[in-house]
């Protein structure tokens, strides 16, 4: 039984996008469509506020040859230690939107979303200043699971 040729071409098509996009020859097609690949630089923040303890991870992501982009992560994939407090079972990721200066003159201001099993999401902000000491502060834009919290901040360890 031979197969119609519309089956074929579509079987053809597809093979090429797995192909395009997993070769890294490819890499600007990739970034077409949208692709980001971990470059290899991850940083760990573990911070200790009034109303828990979480990590917060910012991981370095190639966007373009010429453009790299942070995003951050919290949950416990990231987590150095476990959470505590209202930071139990909470995982978000979003956008690092500044980031600058060294040490103790560091800051980075996140932006993103956070969320429990079977919560809905809640847009937070978190700034952070210093470094390998410093502070945070945790912002919710809307109600949710997290409540405004704030305190200390220790950078732990980047790998890659």
């Amino acid at each position: 039984m031979k197969a119609p040729r519309a089956v074929l071409v579509a079987l053809a098509a597809a093979v090429l996008v797995v192909v395009v996009g997993t070769t890294p020859a490819f890499g600007a097609v990739r970034d077409l469509f949208g692709g980001k690949s971990y470059v290899g630089r991850t940083t760990f923040f573990s911070s200790e506020g009034k109303r828990g303890s979480s990590t917060v991870r910012l991981v370095l992501y190639h966007v373009s040859p010429a453009r790299t982009e942070q995003r951050w992560r919290i949950g416990s994939e990231t987590d150095t230690e476990a959470p505590t407090g209202q930071y139990v079972q909470v995982s978000g990721r979003g956008q690092v939107v500044r980031i600058g200066g060294h040490k103790q003159g560091w800051s980075a201001g996140l932006v993103g979303f956070v969320t429990r099993p079977g919560e809905a999401k809640q847009r937070v902000v978190i700034t952070m200043k210093g470094r390998p000491k410093g502070v945070f502060v945790l912002t919710p834009l809307q109600p949710g699971v997290l409540k405004r919290d704030s305190g200390t901040l220790t950078y732990t360890h980047a790998t890659g």
